[in-house]
């Protein structure tokens, strides 16, 4: 199991099964940590992201990692193979503050065999087994798509730049900032706004956001990571301690939330232009 000290936050379930099946398949992680980059909202979900997208691993692993990812259902996930297969939180009772609670995708990476599956957790640190037919029905709550890992070549992943890095990054912080923006907007205004789910979620994500950045710049090979860690990582601190401050004290005034979240998407755009 890859350590805890090297495992991205909450809300990133997706990179912390995908690295967990790469660091079976005894591939280096560093490379894919200097390329985990971006920064989006998803709507479906409502989360606020720091790490690309299942998509985008799929284009960047053949290319750069020898590993090739499909996609099946659980009907079809071969035995003895590991795969990241997504669940529902409210059927897994490690995760003690969704179990029988809250309804989230949460994927892990998993193998069947002898009619169980057994799954490991990277992020709660956690190895279990679980009857099929209660990982058929977790399974079947949101019915997303499995993601196998066949390794394709025999070769280490790539050093190559962030993922944001070669795209529009400017037009891709404007969309995240107004979709930042109207999400705040929506949380209540009384003077409990801390203790509101939605409120939890936001700035669970922020948290995830900022550990991402951490484990990049813990790979990070720009000869001037350090002095852009320091800016970054601080950046999310600040937009966290002011959303904390919001909600308890000022729920009706945002600005100071605002500005501390342009600032670090100034220090985030500074650094991706230093790739060109």
């Amino acid at each position: 199991m890859v350590n805890k000290q090297e495992v991205y936050g909450a809300y990133d379930c997706v990179a912390n099964s995908f690295l967990s099946l790469m660091h079976l398949h005894g591939c280096r992680l560093e490379p894919v940590r200097q390329y985990n980059w971006d920064i989006l909202y998803t709507p479906d979900h409502d989360l606020f992201y720091g790490s690309i997208t299942p998509e985008t691993w799929m284009s960047y692993l053949p290319e750069h990692a020898g590993m090739k990812v499909e996609t099946c259902s659980l009907e079809e996930v071969p035995e003895e193979e590991w795969c990241s297969i997504p669940l529902d939180t409210f059927d897994l009772p490690y995760i003690k503050a969704y179990y029988g609670k809250v309804h989230q995708l949460h994927h892990v990476p998993s193998v069947y065999r002898n009619g169980k599956f057994r799954v490991r957790d990277p992020y709660y640190q956690i190895e279990t087994e679980f009857p099929a037919s209660l990982v058929h029905a977790s399974w079947a709550y949101f019915g997303s798509e499995i993601f196998r890992f066949i390794r394709v070549a025999e070769r280490e992943p790539a050093y190559v730049p962030p993922h944001l890095a070669k795209k529009n990054y400017r037009e891709s912080y404007e969309r995240y900032f107004m979709d930042f923006r109207n999400a705040l907007q929506m949380l209540e205004d009384h003077l409990k706004i801390h203790e509101s789910v939605r409120f939890m979620r936001y700035y669970g994500s922020l948290q995830t956001i900022l550990r991402n950045r951490q484990l990049h710049f813990m790979a990070s090979r720009h000869p001037r990571a350090e002095r852009h860690r320091v800016l970054i990582e601080s950046g999310w601190v600040a937009v966290q301690r002011e959303i904390i401050k919001m909600a308890l004290f000022h729920p009706r005034d945002k600005d100071s939330v605002y500005e501390s979240m342009e600032r670090v998407i100034r220090y985030e755009i500074d650094y991706l232009r230093d790739w060109q």
